[in-house]
């Protein structure tokens, strides 16, 4: 499975799949194909063997700038329970957050209790509305008459995150050539399934390994990623790959986490720096 940012052409085969997923044939105006060209940043699909079997599809507001609104999620009856429709939220948490966004919106029917539920799962409140509907409150004729929603608001939060500069944030401070550099590029799967907290786990052990340097890693909203590890040895490599825990990691990766994945061993002879503000190196 594959995560991507939507695309103009994929309109017509995701309102194909809306029919077979909900039994009923999509209304133009549930979908329209302008989210397809204007909102592809903030949009995702999840792709299978060639098949769609999860997207999202949401935006940043233009009139508030701070809020972001996910407007119609959708997946395959087969992959519901999976983790994929948390997997997407997360994905747009992400790209709106670095958008600016302090807050995601959603809407709902108040008969719909299967979202009202995962809404509050995934931190976000229920608005103060009008009217109530079994105890849950409801803007009334929110979209029409007769028409009640429930407003769901989440507030997206920087908790974890260190102020420092940003190029201590990115960057690993390396020292004076020679060292070594363990290059893990790989595609994710759909789903955490664990994966944070043991990639959190692996930076931890990593960091405290006999010849470790320093790390970089970045993974975009396609699921590809890039991790650098630095270490002063081919020695210390080979201990990091063969440490236990490590070789655990290793094998679930290969069972639920990684589509695929390539390890590059370098050996680093010549280093450039930039820092603006400070003074850049040239080893070699």
């Amino acid at each position: 499975m594959h995560i991507r940012n939507v695309r103009e052409e994929d309109h017509a085969s995701i309102i194909t799949v809306i029919e077979d997923w909900l039994g009923c044939r999509p209304t133009p105006d549930m979908l329209p194909k302008l989210f397809f060209q204007h909102f592809q940043e903030t949009s995702f699909a999840v792709e299978e063997n060639g098949q769609f079997v999860a997207f999202l599809v949401g935006f940043v507001s233009q009139t508030h700038p701070e809020q972001a609104y996910i407007h119609f999620v959708g997946v395959h009856p087969d992959r519901r329970k999976q983790g994929l429709v948390k997997e997407l939220y997360e994905r747009f948490f992400s790209a709106v957050q670095e958008r600016g966004c302090t807050e995601v919106h959603v809407v709902t029917s108040p008969m719909n209790m299967g979202s009202i539920a995962f809404h509050t799962r995934m931190g976000f409140e229920i608005e103060p509305g009008d009217g109530e509907v079994d105890g849950v409150q409801v803007k009334t004729d929110y979209d029409g008459h007769g028409q009640r929603r429930v407003q769901f608001v989440r507030r997206l939060t920087m908790a974890e995150k260190v102020e420092r500069p940003h190029s201590e944030t990115i960057l690993a401070q390396t020292p004076e050539k020679p060292y070594y550099a363990v290059i893990f590029t790989s595609v994710r799967t759909p789903g955490d399934n664990g994966y944070a907290d043991m990639a959190d786990e692996m930076v931890e052990l990593a960091q405290n390994q006999p010849g470790f340097l320093g790390i970089e890693s970045v993974r975009d909203a396609d699921g590809i990623g890039i991790t650098v590890s630095y270490w002063d040895s081919e020695e210390s490599i080979r201990a990091w790959k063969e440490n236990g825990r490590h070789l655990v990691a290793q094998k679930i990766g290969r069972e639920k986490w990684y589509e695929s994945f390539v390890t590059r061993v370098c050996r680093v002879e010549r280093a450039y720096d930039f820092n603006r503000g400070g003074q850049g190196r040239l080893d070699g």
